[in-house]
């Protein structure tokens, strides 16, 4: 988990995706869907094509508010991930 989310926090969407899932199977964490969306949808923006799929899988099991604030949540921490890129 933690090598995982160290590669995934410096912007490698590979590790995004297994983050993602990580948080969608409860593997290692407990489980938490918005967790997993936000993690998806970075990994998805990142050019992750599984991602994209697992992402209608994910909102289907979710509320209209519990996807608009992984939706948010998401372009927080894409903006936090490019910034300390620069």
């Amino acid at each position: 988990m933690k090598c995982f989310k160290k590669a995934a926090e410096q912007g490698e969407a590979r590790a995004q995706y297994h983050l993602g899932l990580m948080y969608y199977n409860g593997e290692g964490i407990p489980k938490h869907f918005i967790k997993a969306y936000v993690w998806m949808s970075v990994a998805s923006a990142n050019g992750n094509e599984k991602s994209k799929i697992n992402l209608g899988i994910l909102s289907s099991k979710m509320t209209p508010q519990q996807v608009a604030q992984a939706q948010n949540d998401a372009a927080e921490l894409w903006k936090r991930i490019n910034n300390s890129k620069k």
